[in-house]
């Protein structure tokens, strides 16, 4: 059957397409635990969307939870979730790599999760915000495709 691009090809193509169902876990520590291997690929498809398609995500470290303090002024349910997870990127066609800690927050909505803010840090220098970056980007397309309520 020869098909051009149009409505009723999509329709028949979609009915023959196995359909995912996705659920959004309850808990921060569920959530990223299906989020991170993910995450490279998320990051590259990010990578090559904004023109920087010469590096490269290897893997993504394990997460850990312990938050730290943000301010004492707000009620601890009202903080967002905090995640750490370093990144092992490269650049394509070098052997050297370059390690970047993030620091993610999440917040629970009616809608779902939401990626609130995130900071990075490479190095010994100071953690600068990423919340518009390319990690924000790769986390909330992730957001929008496994936890999207819509």
């Amino acid at each position: 059957m020869r098909c051009l691009l149009n409505l009723g090809c999509l329709l028949l193509l979609d009915s023959f397409l196995p359909h995912v169902v996705w659920s959004c876990p309850a808990d921060i520590q569920s959530l990223t635990n299906q989020l991170l291997p993910d995450l490279p690929s998320y990051m590259n498809r990010t990578y090559t969307r904004i023109g920087f398609p010469q590096r490269q995500v290897i893997t993504a470290s394990s997460p850990e939870f312990a938050p730290l303090p943000v301010t004492a002024e707000l009620p601890t349910q009202a903080h967002p979730q905090q995640v750490f997870v370093s990144l092992l990127e490269k650049r394509i066609g070098t052997q050297p790599t370059s390690q970047t800690a993030y620091w993610l927050f999440f917040s629970q909505t009616k809608q779902g999760w939401r990626l609130a803010m995130a900071f990075a840090r490479v190095g010994n220098a100071p953690p600068f915000d990423v919340s518009d970056g390319a990690i924000a980007n790769a986390v909330n397309t992730w957001l929008r495709d496994r936890c999207s309520s819509f």
